[in-house]
């Protein structure tokens, strides 16, 4: 059983961060289950043209693909959606994935969302835009192009020379577009924290599970003291470190949650904690650090070491924002310095498929991280500089800045 999960990304809109966490909390609950599940993007900034993103998945040929989505409109509207393909010539394609959508609406309509039924919509314009049965081809485009297998405009075929799926044969992947609720107006509710998004996809999950009657694997074993957290996790060890050598403590007792996003006040506790806590009397200049909060003291340390900054011109230190993995490779460095370690290092960021993506002002403190093993770049050989860091990321960084260069 192959499941892909596809995020739809746009740039300089919202949704795309609200659909890859949908994903990893999607692709967490599914992988306790014997299902292989793939994803399209491996963060937030990754890109992938829409064609491309069918014919990678095609070339997996998975059981179902799953684009997921969260609707917006001009005006005020509100509910969940599953688009299907119209396509009737085999009973996996509109029938199965009716079935799976009808389940996902289900789950998510237990939560409070109002039903906007399972949906199909045709292609307009173009006599040529058909299938090999001869139906019209889907409207929405991760349909069509996992359905075809290339993209056909007024007879024009891409990729040129792709031959077209033949649905009749079973050649087309079923795809459904789940929409999970509105970005705005009533809908809001629904989706603005994590944990309401983490409901959303554990809706998504318990929907494919029960759908596909899946099984679960075996018996996973936890890292104590958490119940999110288990041995055969890539990050179980790091984790372990972390809390062990009191870096990083859970939200609660049993809760780590590795893939939560690390913000700015998390991240200066974290080395407020490995100095030892020095005391002082938390008060900053920030509109918007309170003093009671619990990284007041971290944040006043931190800044007046020049470990770390407020925002320019904004008397702002966004405690709450998410960090950048390459923003935490520059605080890291500014605390070696801080140590009198030697930040001095250089290494070649070439070897990394994305090393242009690395904004100019953090060069420096990526070779840094890089050139003293604090980074060691990702299993398809990205750096993802500019990608959200976790929790768990920031747990495995912190492990190797004390095991390499020392506390």
């Amino acid at each position: 059983m192959e499941i892909i999960l596809e995020q739809y990304q746009q740039d300089g809109v919202p949704e795309k961060e609200l659909n890859m966490k949908v994903a990893n909390y999607l692709k967490e609950y599914l992988d306790r289950y014997d299902v292989t599940v793939y994803m399209t993007h491996n963060s937030s900034n990754d890109s992938m043209e829409l064609l491309d993103r069918g014919l990678f998945i095609r070339k997996i040929n998975p059981d179902m693909a799953i684009s997921l989505h969260f609707n917006d409109a001009p005006t005020a509207q509100n509910g969940t959606e599953v688009w299907v393909t119209n396509n009737n010539s085999l009973p996996k394609y509109k029938d199965n994935s009716s079935a799976l959508g009808y389940e996902i609406i289900k789950n998510l309509c237990a939560l409070g969302i109002e039903n906007r039924g399972v949906k199909t919509r045709l292609s307009t314009g173009d006599a040529t835009d058909i299938y090999s049965d001869g139906t019209v081809s889907d409207y929405y485009g991760i349909i069509r192009f996992c359905m075809r297998g290339c993209s056909i405009n007024w007879g024009k075929i891409k990729p040129e020379g792709a031959i077209p799926a033949n649905v009749q044969n079973g050649e087309g992947v079923p795809a459904i577009i789940v929409e999970h609720c509105f970005v705005s107006g009533i809908d809001y509710k629904y989706m603005n924290t994590d944990a309401k998004l983490k409901k959303l996809a554990e809706a998504d999950g318990k929907a494919i599970v029960d759908y596909y009657n899946l099984q679960l694997k075996h018996p996973k074993i936890k890292v104590k003291p958490f119940d999110d957290v288990f041995e055969d996790d890539w990050y179980a060890n790091t984790v372990k470190y972390a809390y062990n050598n009191n870096l990083i403590k859970g939200y609660n007792a049993t809760t780590f949650a590795p893939n939560d996003k690390l913000t700015r006040g998390m991240s200066v506790t974290i080395l407020y904690r490995m100095e030892g806590s020095p005391n002082n009397d938390a008060k900053s200049n920030f509109i918007d650090v309170d003093s009671n909060e619990y990284y007041a003291k971290a944040v006043k340390w931190a800044v007046d070491n020049g470990i770390v900054h407020g925002y320019e011109g904004q008397n702002k230190f966004g405690p709450n924002d998410s960090i950048k993995r390459q923003d935490l490779a520059g605080i890291l460095r500014n605390y070696a310095k801080y140590k009198k370690k030697n930040v001095n290092v250089t290494s070649d960021l070439t070897k990394f498929k994305d090393y242009q993506k690395v904004d100019s002002y953090a060069n420096a403190s990526v070779q840094w991280a890089v050139g003293k093993g604090v980074i060691t770049g990702n299993s398809d050989g990205t750096l993802n500089p500019t990608g959200t860091a976790t929790r768990a990321e920031a747990a495995a960084m912190l492990q190797k800045y004390c095991q390499k260069i020392g506390r």
